[in-house]
């Protein structure tokens, strides 16, 4: 008989655990959700049922003339193919310095090894807001050690170019570039040098 109880009490519990998650999960997808469907329903309808009151979420006149409007006017296929180029390059430029780093600082003894690396963890600390400005005017007048500005008697401006991403990639300064160093610091410390070998 307390056998029973116990069995009872206990798939009592794991079913009102299961609804409560089940319950938690489905408001979380509804909250998730919610707004995408509500924004694509607003963009197959048409003018008059956006200002009908009478029109909550789904439209009485369906039209795909919004979308052929936001995507004439916004070039879209130039901006996917040019977002597409940007990630990656940005992407195996950022993989291969973040690897050299993290391999020189995982693998060689060098003088102020650590206080370097802690330099670099504490940037990470730094919020972006306190180098953007910096960082855009000296992307606007960017001169390495005087030269360009000596040779064609300006300065270089990269805004508008796709030469900032690269730069901060290939150098490792991204705004998150020291959290792949470390990733990679961490798995050369830990592989055997056996391996390499």
């Amino acid at each position: 008989m307390k056998i029973n109880k116990y069995k009872l009490k206990r798939q009592t519990t794991e079913w009102a655990l299961a609804i409560l998650r089940t319950i938690f999960f489905l408001g979380i997808g509804f909250y998730i959700l919610y707004p995408i469907f509500t924004k694509s329903m607003m963009a197959l309808m048409a003018e008059k049922d956006l200002y009908d009151a009478t029109v909550s979420l789904v439209p009485k006149n369906w039209t795909l003339d919004n979308v052929k409007i936001v995507f004439e006017s916004m070039d879209y296929k130039n901006a996917f193919w040019n977002t597409i180029i940007l990630s990656l390059m940005v992407m195996v430029l950022q993989l291969v310095s973040s690897l050299l780093v993290g391999y020189g600082f995982g693998r060689f003894d060098f003088p102020f090894k650590n206080v370097i690396f802690a330099c670099g963890l504490f940037m990470l600390m730094v919020p972006p807001q306190t180098f953007i400005i910096p960082l855009y005017l000296s992307y606007s007048n960017f001169d390495v050690l005087g030269i360009f500005k000596l040779i064609t008697g300006e300065h270089l401006n990269l805004l508008n170019t796709h030469w900032p991403f690269a730069l901060s990639s290939l150098l490792c300064t991204g705004t998150k570039g020291m959290v792949f160093v470390y990733m990679f610091r961490q798995y050369f410390r830990g592989m055997p040098k056996e391996i390499e070998e």
